[in-house]
C-alpha cells in the first residue's frame, strides 16, 4: 500500500473526481453539437453521482443524457434521409425528416439544422410529386380526351427527376412519354391515310361531276310501225 499509494496520488484521481463534479464540459460539447462526446463526458459525473447519491447532480446529468440521447437519435433520422434521397425513396425521406424534425423541437432552437432540413424537405417533396405527376400521366394516358395532359404531366415528372439526379425516374417518365407518342404517331398515320382515301374519292367525285361527263340519255319513242301493230307480229 505504501507503494501503491504515491502512484494513486500522482495518477491524477483527484482532478478526475473534481472534473467530474463539473458538467461544464459535457455542456459545452453538447452546445457544439457533439451528442456522443457529451454523452461520454456526463456518464463519468453520472457514475460519481450515483456513488455519492447526488440526487441533484444525478437529475441534472441525467437531463443532459437524455437531450443528448435525443440529438443523436434526430442526427440519425437525417443521416438516414440523406441515404433515403440518394437512394431516391422520397416518401420514406419526408417521413424521417419529419422524425427528425420533431425531435429538434425538443433541443435548443440552435440545434435544429434549419437549412438541411428545409433543403433535404425540398427534395422529397419535388420527388414525391414527380412520381404523383407520372402516376397520372400513366393513368390519363389511356384516355384521348387526357391524352395531351398526360403528356405535359410525364415530361414535368422528367424534369424533376432530371433535377433530383434521378436517372431510374427520368427513364420511367421517358417510358411513359415514348408511350404516348406512338399512339399519337399512330392515329396520324391513320388520320393521314384516310385523309389520302378522302381526298382520292373526291377527286373522282369532282371528276365525274366535271361539265359534259353527266349526260342523260333518255329511252329512244317507238316507231310509227311498233304503234301501228302494237298486238302484231
Amino acid at each position: 500500500w505504501a507503494q501503491f499509494l504515491p502512484r494513486w496520488f500522482a495518477s491524477g484521481w483527484r482532478d478526475n473526481a473534481v472534473s467530474a463534479f463539473d458538467l461544464s464540459r459535457a455542456e459545452t460539447l453538447f452546445a457544439r453539437g457533439a451528442y456522443e462526446a457529451a454523452a461520454a463526458e456526463a456518464e463519468r459525473s453520472q457514475r460519481l453521482f450515483v456513488d455519492l447519491e447526488d440526487q441533484v447532480g444525478l437529475s441534472q446529468v441525467e437531463a443532459l443524457l437524455a437531450q443528448c440521447a435525443i440529438g443523436l437519435q434526430a442526427d440519425s433520422l437525417m443521416a438516414n434521409a440523406q441515404t433515403a434521397l440518394e437512394a431516391h425513396g422520397y416518401t420514406e425521406a419526408r417521413d424521417l425528416i419529419d422524425q427528425a424534425n420533431d425531435l429538434y423541437a425538443l433541443l435548443p432552437e440552435e440545434h435544429r439544422p434549419a437549412t438541411v432540413i428545409d433543403r433535404y424537405t425540398q427534395l422529397a417533396t419535388s420527388g414525391i410529386e414527380a412520381d404523383g405527376s407520372l402516376e397520372q400521366a400513366r393513368s390519363e394516358a389511356e384516355g384521348w380526351l387526357s391524352i395531351a395532359s398526360a403528356r405535359y404531366d410525364a415530361v414535368a415528372a422528367g424534369d424533376s427527376y432530371a433535377l433530383l439526379g434521378d436517372g431510374d425516374g427520368v427513364a420511367r417518365a421517358n417510358e411513359v412519354v415514348d408511350g404516348i407518342d406512338s399512339r399519337i404517331q399512330r392515329v396520324v398515320y391513320g388520320l393521314s391515310a384516310l385523309v389520302i382515301v378522302l381526298g382520292a374519292w373526291l377527286g373522282t367525285w369532282l371528276w365525274q361531276r366535271a361539265p359534259g361527263r353527266l349526260r342523260w340519255q333518255s329511252a329512244r319513242p317507238p316507231g310509227r310501225a311498233w304503234r301501228a301493230n302494237p298486238g302484231g307480229d
